[in-house]
């Protein structure tokens, strides 16, 4: 396989089309005939299941993540969360993202 961020032109002389190939992180070259070289998700949900489901896509190199929760984090849910108590009265989505950035 060549070097992905190498490029060269066609030895044909009448025919000088330069061939770029696109570099595609080897996390994802399986992705690339789908054209989906860099995944992003949008997670609806960052409660109990959905603060899980965000590492596990952050720890599996997805870095373009949106979340969406309008709910506040109480005492009552830091069972369920990797979040300190600090995190307490913010929005679960807010404080599950500055977390998941510092991890």
């Amino acid at each position: 396989m060549p070097n992905p961020e190498t490029f060269h032109l066609d030895d044909n002389i009448d025919n000088l089309a330069e061939e770029v190939r696109a570099v595609v992180d080897p996390l994802y070259e399986r992705q690339e005939p789908l054209g989906l070289a860099r995944p992003s998700v949008i997670l609806v949900g960052a409660g109990g299941v959905g603060c899980w489901v965000a590492l596990a896509l952050v720890l599996g190199g997805v870095e373009d993540i949106t979340i969406y929760d309008g709910d506040t984090l109480s005492g009552n849910n830091l069972n369920r969360f990797p979040l300190p108590p600090n995190s307490i009265g913010e929005l679960k989505s807010v404080a599950l993202a500055s977390w998941l950035m510092d991890t």
